[in-house]
This record gives structure tokens, sequence and C-alpha cells, in this order.
């Protein structure tokens, strides 16, 4: 005879990370404008941490460049200047040989918001963005 026993197991009911998406969203950029454009935002009180992963269309060229960043924040209740906002760069990879523009994380409210600020001619463009958001401790 032999006894097996089982390890109690204890599940904890909270969330540790929630997703998002958002797709077909539409926008024009002005080559040279300096204008950024909103791509995701997110709650700072309720979120740290967040990996986007994303890709921006020229609507005509059907250029498209693709990324997939992480960005955080310094600060207890949340950062106090967009120079608290973190951001690295996993990837970014344009079907063409120069990339449609450049993205930033800053501080926008109550909110962290991921910008895009095309570098290149007048476009139309399109974007889809997913993101996994973990859940401030």
């Amino acid at each position: 005879n032999t006894l097996v026993t089982t390890p109690a197991l204890s599940v904890d009911s909270v969330a540790v990370l929630d997703t998002s998406s958002s797709s077909s969203q539409s926008f024009d950029c002005v080559s040279g404008g300096g204008a950024a454009k909103d791509l995701a935002t997110y709650a700072y009180a309720t979120y740290r941490t967040v990996k986007f992963i994303g890709q921006i269309v020229d609507n005509t060229s059907h250029e498209t460049d693709c990324f997939e960043v992480l960005v955080t924040y310094d600060g207890a209740d949340g950062p106090g200047a967009t120079s608290d906002v973190h951001m690295t760069t996993y990837a970014y990879i344009s079907s063409n040989d120069t990339p449609m523009g450049t993205l930033a994380a800053v501080k926008s409210g109550t909110n962290i918001a991921l910008q895009f600020t095309n570098t290149v001619a007048d476009f139309t463009g399109s974007f889809a963005v997913t993101a996994t958001q973990l859940i401030k401790q």
C-alpha cells in the first residue's frame, strides 16, 4: 500500500493582468507637423506596466510598421511627469526601408499614452494595438 497526499491548493481570485485591443482606427498624418497621435492609453492608477504590440499602416501604399514596446513608470501613486514614464522598444520593423514614424510614452492627465509621430510624407493611415496590462500592486 502506498499513501498519496496532495498539497493544499490556494487560488487567488484577483486578476494579475488585463488585456485590451483597438483595431481599424484611422488617422491623418502630416509630415513635420509634430502632432503626436495617441495609439493607446491606460490609467496609471490601475496599471503600472503595459506591453503593447501594434501596427501602423499607410492606407494608400500599404506600407506597414509593426512594433512591440514595454512601458512602466516611477512613483508610488503615478508618474509626476513624462520624465517618470519609461519605455523600451523590443522590436520596430517597417515593410519599407524607412519607418513611418517614432513612438513615445507620455503622461497624459491620469493616463499614460502611447503616441506615434510620423516622420515621413503625409499619409492617411490606420492602426491596431493590443495591450497586456499588469495590475498595479
